[in-house]
């Protein structure tokens, strides 16, 4: 009996370091997980949005990679314009220049009616017979055709630079009254340099005034002749 006892004691003594060390092992766990915590609640004291990614930071805010950004303004899609030709300008100038200097010589040709006749009535009479000149009937004639097809290419040049997306309000208005001056317009409309539609204007309306002079200086020679 004693032997068993003495064994039991040593079986219990064995036994006690085993349930003493289970103790201390799950108090040291405890306390470093109480450390652990404190770590933790001192950083967020520090800091209180590094921990939290779903608490809403004040001084950085978190951004969401599908979510559009409300300061990018949103354009919407436009079609590209098309391309504007030159083909209908160039021939516009060409057939406009022509159309100037037919202009001064038929212009030219009647102001020889007044250097012809002394009265009103003789100018008249040599007025009709410079137009009756096959000349000045082909002439006349072939300024109608390309007065019809500077109408028809103006047409064609509007409408494309209407599909281009540029105003054609102003460009109608010059295309009516003032033709030689509509490519300086349309110029301004395409960002184009406009020096050289300058010129061209310049030219063709010197043509109109020196015709327009041509005209003036022999009606005052008529008039001369009959006073005196």
């Amino acid at each position: 009996m004693e032997e068993m006892n003495q064994n039991n004691e040593e079986v219990v003594i064995e036994q006690r370091p085993s349930t003493k060390y289970g103790r201390t092992a799950y108090q040291q766990q405890m306390q470093e997980e109480q450390e652990n915590a404190q770590q933790e609640l001192n950083m967020q004291e520090q800091n209180p949005y590094q921990e939290n990614p779903y608490q809403e930071n004040p001084y950085q805010q978190w951004q969401n990679p599908y979510q559009q950004n409300p300061y990018q303004q949103y354009t919407p899609y436009e079609e590209p314009k098309q391309k504007v030709k030159q083909v209908f300008a160039y021939i516009l100038m060409v057939l406009i220049a022509i159309t100037g200097i037919i202009n001064l010589v038929t212009t030219m040709l009647s102001a020889e009616a007044y250097h012809i006749g002394n009265s009103l009535e003789e100018v008249v009479n040599a007025t009709l017979a410079i137009a009756e000149q096959p000349l000045f009937s082909v002439l006349s004639t072939f300024g109608d055709f390309i007065f019809i097809a500077t109408v028809v290419l103006f047409v064609f040049d509007i409408r494309q630079l209407y599909k281009a997306g540029n105003k054609i309000t102003g460009a109608i208005l010059f295309a009516i009254f003032l033709r030689p001056a509509y490519f300086i317009w349309r110029a301004y409309l395409l960002g184009q340099k406009k020096a050289g539609p300058i010129v061209y204007t310049v030219c063709v309306y010197l043509l109109s005034f020196i015709g327009f002079f041509v005209m003036m200086l022999a009606a005052s020679a008529m008039v001369l002749r009959t006073m005196y």
